[in-house]
């Protein structure tokens, strides 16, 4: 997603945090701050500078900015974010029965569609692109049956995919109390789909269990 400014003079980080900040203020109409910003990108697409930002809404979600080399146009992956926590009350309605907790990322390898409304429904979200995807991690107390509470879960989501996007995949991870509170405040960091998922396999593999995938 793309907005145009008129341009500033002053410092160059200081400059670019508040062009940032101001676009994203008047695109979504929500205070936000930039976390920080990095150097030229050599990738596609070439002249911008990556960031990271958040709402004061949803402080613990960053997302991705990027501003390009005249700093006259932001883009940014906020409704990546929307679309999570949305999917994530949903998600939570299915297994309202169930002793767990849900993180999830909703998300492309690149940038949202543009001209969105924020309002969309969390699984419209999904079908907007085929390159959108979803990762729920189903996190469950370790001191529940790992057999059993897969099993229920399984055949929960199962029974319910008529209500399931079929672009979303399942991770049952199972977590102590005393480990829960910090690897979920690292789950709402990760800023990216592939990020969340690679990193959350491989630094929560010992956890975890297989895949749910009901439409397979």
């Amino acid at each position: 997603m793309a907005i145009t400014l008129p341009l500033f003079g002053c410092s160059n980080v200081d400059v670019k945090k508040e062009i940032i900040e101001n676009a994203l203020n008047q695109k979504y109409g929500e205070e936000f701050v930039l976390d920080r910003i990095g150097g030229d990108l050599s990738e596609p697409p070439n002249d911008t500078n990556k960031g990271y930002a958040y709402s004061l809404k949803y402080p613990n979600r960053l997302f991705e900015v990027q501003i390009n080399k005249n700093k006259n146009e932001v883009i940014d992956n906020y409704l990546d974010v929307l679309a999570s926590l949305k999917q994530e009350i949903e998600i939570k309605k299915l297994l309202a029965n169930y002793d767990v907790d849900i993180k999830c990322r909703v998300g492309s390898y690149w940038y949202p569609p543009i001209n969105v409304d924020t309002n969309i429904a969390p699984n419209e979200y999904l079908n907007l692109d085929k390159n959108i995807d979803c990762i729920a991690f189903l996190i469950v107390p370790t001191t529940s049956d790992k057999s059993t509470a897969t099993n229920d879960l399984k055949v929960t989501i199962s029974k319910n995919k008529d209500r399931i996007n079929n672009k979303i995949m399942f991770r049952v991870v199972f977590i102590d109390d005393v480990n829960k509170l910090e690897i979920e405040k690292k789950m709402e960091r990760f800023t990216s789909l592939a990020d969340f998922y690679s990193e959350c396999e491989d630094e929560y593999s010992e956890y975890a269990t297989e895949k749910i995938k009901p439409f397979e």
